[in-house]
């Protein structure tokens, strides 16, 4: 398999809104990064990791699991895989950032992103696989146009793999942590534009406001608000790149009734008022 460029400076996912999806090769990934490299830097990161030849281990969420390629590895946010393999693995890694996983991928396939995977694909399987990591490899190292809705065509094909993958692989262990902060995320993103307190978003989970500000911590290393919060920037920075709306109307959109506030709101995070941040990206 070809090698990429190392190119370990992945975006953070406060700045990564517009390019969700990093590419590198597996020994670069691991070169750059070290086999046990730590939890804080892949606290918002989806990562998918196809070993296409080589064996070694994975630790997985508390588990090891021993590996032999072709064989997928699937983490969500907040799991952290640790690889040891043989000298001469190869392979592909696939970073997300988990923020933007709810406009990349259709709600009834984000439960195949929710939990650890280890997917050992039959040899059908295993050829769509290889041809789907290929695809996306040969987008992300375009330049040319096409090249975002080609690198989402080549990411929601492997999830489309993984989801029907899913179906006949046993579950992972997911830590009671990492398990809520899914569920969490998943409705964040239904109900991020309604600013509802965060008891609301216990209850709906069936949980108390310290169980799931623990778990937000413990697993991404943020408060829940802060989380919601991310999500509504992620919208809003969207907005003012792409979108036609004045920011009044942006505003209004993510269920904001003061465009004042919400302008208040974004400068406190991102330290420039929407337009000008609006008039930034287009000069840019």
């Amino acid at each position: 398999m070809n090698q990429l460029v190392d190119a370990s400076t992945f975006a953070d996912a406060a700045s990564a809104e517009l390019d969700p999806i990093h590419l590198e090769s597996l020994a670069a990934h691991l070169r750059a990064r070290g086999p046990r490299m730590g939890l804080h830097r892949y606290r918002d990161l989806q990562q998918l990791t196809w070993l296409a030849r080589g064996e070694g281990a994975c630790e997985l969420d508390g588990r090891t699991v021993p590996l032999k390629g072709p064989v997928l590895v699937a983490a969500p946010p907040g799991v952290v895989p640790h690889f040891e393999l043989s000298s001469g693995a190869e392979g592909l890694v696939v970073l997300a950032v988990g923020a933007a996983l709810g406009e990349l991928v259709p709600a009834e396939d984000l439960a195949a992103l929710a939990r650890p995977l280890v997917i050992s694909p039959p040899e059908g399987a295993a050829g769509q696989m290889a041809a789907a990591f290929g695809f996306l490899q040969g987008e992300f190292a375009r330049g040319e146009a096409g090249r975002r809705s080609g690198l989402r065509a080549g990411y929601l094909r492997i999830v489309s793999l993984i989801a029907r993958a899913a179906e006949d692989v046993s579950e992972g262990r997911l830590s009671a942590d990492a398990e809520l902060v899914a569920r969490f995320r998943a409705l964040v993103e239904q109900r991020y534009r309604e600013h509802e307190p965060l008891e609301a978003y216990g209850q709906a989970l069936g949980v108390s406001l310290a169980r799931l500000s623990r778990a937000c911590r413990r697993a991404t290393g943020k408060a829940p608000l802060a989380l919601v919060h991310e999500r509504v920037m992620l919208e809003a920075r969207r907005g003012l790149t792409f979108g036609a709306m004045s920011v009044s109307e942006l505003a209004g959109s993510l269920g904001f009734a003061d465009a004042a506030y919400f302008s208040r709101f974004f400068q406190k995070r991102m330290g420039v008022a929407p337009s000008a941040f609006r008039d930034g990206r287009r000069r840019g």
